[in-house]
């Protein structure tokens, strides 16, 4: 539902509306910038189920190149996006949705990449008083602490001035819970609940609950049972050797993008019993399950 938030923001934001929580949001312009959803047939409608002001919601996920050719956008176009919000009328937010997706060619799992991405970005959102709002997807690592679950460097989330997690609430499939990860910018309030409904239109949207959540988000995300998901960096491990050998550094890049520390995927190393060898002298090591492990 990390969409139809998005749209929530921006439906708020352009009509001066109160929030969930009872606060008034900062009536202004919004920008989007989503390399998922399409604006026709994903976007816009869901802009329409939440209420917005379309008018003051505009999108942009194309940069213009000297040549004249377009290309995606990334975190580095900062003079891009400093000129789109110069030709609004009054600037509220910038949406960017996933993040991942605006890396370019840096590495989303690299501290220096993405703190050298989000500085500049920074700048601008404190020079314009515009809020940046990044959506990020949640790794699968179940023996991680909340904040270490979202995707990516951890840079991202000690960029921000506040960030928010939304999980599952485990009484109620149907139901979602908004938690704080971390809020410089204020005393903490606790969380909100929500559930997606349909509009009239058709699309989804979502509909706050009236009382906050007080559950903390390592509590949230907490799997049932004491050691549920001890086995987890193992089972990751397994499946992904299970079609045969793997680069020492690809492996350790696709554990770094599931949520595993280095002393977790070296653990699971040993527990399996998988032992790194070279097969050249100008080669990397090679990480490969043992036969008696390997899929027949």
């Amino acid at each position: 539902g990390k969409s139809m938030l998005t749209a929530y923001i921006a439906a708020a934001i352009s009509t001066g509306r109160t929030w969930a929580d009872g606060t008034h949001a900062p009536a202004g312009d919004v920008l989007i910038v989503n390399l998922e959803d399409g604006q026709a047939d994903t976007t816009r409608p869901r802009l329409d189920a939440a209420g917005a002001d379309v008018t003051r919601v505009h999108a942009g996920d194309l940069v213009r190149q000297p040549d004249g050719a377009l290309r995606c956008m990334t975190l580095a176009d900062v003079q891009p996006i400093a000129d789109a919000l110069e030709r609004m009328p009054k600037p509220r937010a910038v949406i960017l949705d996933p993040v991942a997706a605006f890396m370019g060619g840096a590495d989303s799992h690299m501290a220096a990449d993405v703190r050298g991405l989000l500085a500049p970005l920074a700048e601008l959102a404190q020079r314009s008083g515009v809020a940046f709002v990044m959506v990020a997807h949640l790794n699968k690592s179940s023996a991680q602490s909340a904040m270490n679950r979202v995707n990516g460097s951890g840079a991202y989330v000690a960029a921000c001035r506040a960030a928010w997690i939304v999980v599952k609430d485990k009484g109620d499939e149907a139901r979602r819970l908004l938690l704080p990860l971390k809020n410089n910018l204020g005393p903490d309030q606790g969380g909100l609940a929500y559930r997606v409904i349909v509009a009239q239109n058709g699309a989804p949207r979502v509909e706050f609950e009236a009382e906050p959540v007080n559950i903390r988000a390592d509590d949230a995300l907490a799997a049932p049972g004491d050691d549920e998901g001890a086995d987890d960096p193992g089972s990751f491990l397994r499946e992904l050797l299970a079609d045969g050998a793997m680069s020492a550094r690809d492996v350790q890049k696709e554990a770094r993008g599931f949520g595993l520390t280095d002393k977790q995927l070296r653990s699971a190393r040993e527990r399996l019993g998988i032992k790194p060898r070279k097969t050249g002298m100008d080669t990397g090591w090679m990480w490969e399950l043992p036969a008696e492990d390997a899929p027949k």
